[in-house]
């Protein structure tokens, strides 16, 4: 007897507080193709059994936690994975086997969990700790591995009970536990199943599997195809399912193939079929507020090409089907049609032969020296919903539900919030489909701005490269059908679709700004912290800013990247006479009213009280009021004022800094004034010649002007993932020049 055994366990914990957070969550999995063979039971005319005597499979656990708690007014606390995977023999140690009672057909079978030898295990992740020497915040990261001994961190394992039936045909028995516990803190799902069936000596029945589409290309090579222009519709690369009835001799000879019994039907049956929402992530976009957790229809479907001999079950699961004509007529054979309707569609197949004699055979699909009798679809390893072949392109070693991009490293928490299978499955942009690189982390922009933003895009996954082996990439060619107004770009994610984390990922929306008030400004919207793509409702333009430079500076705000400092400011500068006894002006003084930006709108509006100010041109040591004159400083008008350690600090050629000011007060003469001459010539500079700054240094004109910046290290703000936490600057704040 053949068998396979699969077990799973997904749980989840969470707890907040205002003084702390926790959160866990695990997933183990084990699947085991098994040899059986029947026993002699002397003592017990009862019970039948059939020992294990050979098994192979793979296994795999992750786990993942975070844990912050407020100590000392520091927020203090980790986060980190813990995962493994094994693939190879299971230990037979515990003498596994199949029981069965004949009185009433009871079974009962404990799935294997157990390697044989140690298998490796991997630790990483960080730890934010108050620095005994200064008291300060520090972040430090781990990574370790390990070998784990196999008794006692098992794969996952289950018993499993069942009936099975009174003929020798193929049976399965499924085990499931869902539990709630904590006060809804914990929940838990255990599933597990096997499936069991006879072995015939004489015959057998072979799988064949061809790409309709693209029939010299292998099934281990296909993946599966939804439609992009009508959603209702199948993919155009469906597959053909070929069962053929072979003599068991590797040879046979005229009378062993004349000997062949007579098929009555062949039977497709698909399981676990995926039912995902739409055709891939973000299309069709759902609409109203109701977002489905699986699709009506199955993802993968038999077609009745020829009604007369096929037959489908309602759901179009399953096609029995009479035997065909072939290219060799001395091999009763027959096929079907399999079309597929998503890009992330999987399902398990059996095919199965029902011989006039009553017996029914179930097919295998070779691969190599394989033989497949579960086969999966799309060609993939056991316990994985993505196609093997993907999985080695993109040299995916983690589990499906793992959101691992760790380039470009940024401040270090990898991901991007979509889950190796995610994508996999992958988006519409532009009317394509794009499976993005799970190695990079990922950005979806809307633009309705127009303008310079794809070169501003280019231009950041430029300089987002700097320090690392590759840069972000962003999909920026999102059309309006492609684009939910939450701005969620996984929304087409079942109940049971393999992710990283229960929040959605969000994308960014770019639009030129309202704001026809006095200050030209461009802005991110932001509507919480920490910084990230969920918490940024739009970026807006304003047109007379509409430049490479600014809306790569917006974007990278919508990534975790602050400031260089946020102490600069508008004002209005007035010119005070002041009289003496006679009623003569005795002097003209500048007085400066400091006043407050509404981004939204681009009104400044004052507020505080007016003191007076010493203003100087640049270069010079006089200040500019002598006797009557002003020296042509205009006043009456908004001017932006730069301090140190402010926006303008820091490398002068990063994009996050500002080159805006029309003055600057000059290190800590708080009431002095430099007027910064116009230049004489506007200078641009290409894109290519700015970055993101790898420290807080001043550059160029800075420190001496502006100073070092507060923040700086941009390179490592750097965090796309809606889920990451806030996590300290890389290196503490820089320290203000004075």
């Amino acid at each position: 007897m053949l068998g396979v055994s699969q077990a799973r366990l997904e749980s989840r914990y969470a707890a907040v507080s205002d003084t702390g957070s926790e959160t866990k969550s695990n997933s183990d999995r084990a699947t085991v193709f098994m040899e059986l063979t029947a026993e002699e039971n002397p003592g017990s005319s009862s019970t039948l059994r059939w020992r294990v005597t050979n098994a192979v499979g793979n296994g795999s656990t992750y786990q993942t936690y975070q844990k912050y708690y407020l100590s000392g007014g520091l927020w203090e606390g980790g986060e980190g994975l813990v995962q493994g995977s094994y693939t190879g023999p299971l230990s037979l140690r515990t003498d596994p086997s199949m029981m069965l009672q004949l009185r009433d057909s009871a079974g009962s079978f404990g799935t294997l969990g157990e390697p044989p030898t140690s298998w490796t295990g991997r630790w990483s992740g960080s730890v934010s700790e108050a620095d005994p020497a200064t008291g300060k915040l520090r972040v430090r990261s781990f990574d370790e591995v390990e070998e784990w001994d196999p008794f006692r961190h098992p794969l996952e394992q289950s018993f499993i009970n069942f009936v099975a039936p009174k003929e020798a045909i193929p049976f399965t028995g499924r085990f499931d536990l869902n539990q709630t516990t904590d006060g809804g803190r914990s929940t838990s799902d255990r599933t597990a199943s096997v499936q069991f069936w006879p072995v015939w000596n004489d015959v057998e029945v072979v799988v064949e599997i061809v790409n309709l589409a693209n029939p010299g290309v292998p099934f281990s090579e296909w993946r599966p195809e939804g439609n992009l222009t009508f959603p209702d519709w199948p993919g155009t690369s469906p597959l053909q399912v070929k069962a053929i009835l072979k003599p068991k001799a590797e040879n046979p000879t005229e009378e062993q193939l004349a000997a062949l019994p007579e098929v009555r039907r062949f039977r497709f049956e698909l399981s676990n079929t995926s039912r995902e929402p739409g055709v891939c992530l973000n299309w069709p976009v759902p609409t109203g507020t109701t977002i489905p957790s699986e699709d009506p229809e199955f993802d993968l479907r038999f077609v009745a090409s020829l009604p007369d001999v096929m037959v489908l079950s309602p759901r179009k699961q399953k096609a029995g089907v009479n035997p065909l004509p072939s290219d060799n007529p001395k091999l009763p054979s027959a096929w079907v049609q399999l079309d597929c309707y998503d890009f992330g569609a999987h399902a398990d197949m059996r095919v199965i032969a029902e011989l006039a004699d009553g017996r029914e055979l179930v097919g295998y699909l070779k691969v190599g020296a394989e033989k497949r009798y579960q086969i999966l679809i799309p060609d993939r390893t056991d316990g994985s919903y993505l196609a093997r072949k993907w999985r080695e392109e993109m040299k995916i070693t983690g589990r499906d539900g793992a959101d691992e991009d760790d380039q470009p490293t940024g401040d270090g928490q990898k991901g991007d919030g979509f889950s190796n299978y995610e994508e996999y499955r992958g988006f519409r942009v532009g009317g394509a489909h794009v499976a993005p690189d799970p190695q990079v982390k990922d950005l979806f922009v809307r633009n309705r701005n127009g303008g310079p933003v794809g070169e501003a895009c280019r231009a950041l996954e430029v300089y987002t490269a700097e320090g690392s082996p590759k840069g972000l990439k962003i999909w920026d060619g999102l059309a309006e059908s492609e684009w939910h107004t939450n701005r969620v770009m996984n929304l087409n994610r079942g109940a049971l679709s393999p992710r990283s984390t229960s929040e959605y990922q969000h994308g960014v929306l770019i639009e030129p700004s309202q704001a026809n008030g006095p200050a030209v400004i461009s802005y991110a919207d932001v509507i919480a912290e920490p910084l990230r793509p969920k918490n940024v409702a739009r970026l807006a333009v304003h047109r007379l800013d509409n430049k490479v430079v600014t809306i790569a500076h917006e974007l990278a705000h919508a990534i975790g990247i602050e400031e260089h400092g946020l102490v600069d400011f508008w004002a209005l500068w007035e010119v005070d006479e002041v009289k003496g006894p006679d009623g003569k002006v005795v002097r003209r003084q500048f007085m400066e009213q400091p006043l407050t930006l509404n981004s939204k709108t681009g009104n400044l509006i004052p507020f505080g009280g007016r003191y007076r100010i010493h203003v100087f041109m640049e270069g010079q040591i006089l200040e500019t009021i002598t006797g009557n004159s002003t020296n042509h400083v205009e006043t009456g008008v908004p001017i932006y004022i730069a301090k140190r350690g402010g926006q303008h600090s820091g490398n002068e050629y990063c994009i996050m800094r500002y080159n805006s000011a029309g003055a600057y007060i000059p290190h800590e003469d708080l009431f002095d004034r430099v007027l910064k001459p116009p230049p004489k010539k506007k200078m641009i500079r290409f894109p290519g010649a700015y970055q993101l700054c790898p420290n807080c240094q001043g550059t160029g004109v800075n420190p001496e002007k502006f100073g070092n910046a507060t923040l700086g290290f941009c390179r490592a703000q750097l965090c796309v993932r809606d889920s990451a936490p806030l996590k300290p600057p890389a290196t503490g704040q820089c320290a203000k020049i004075p």
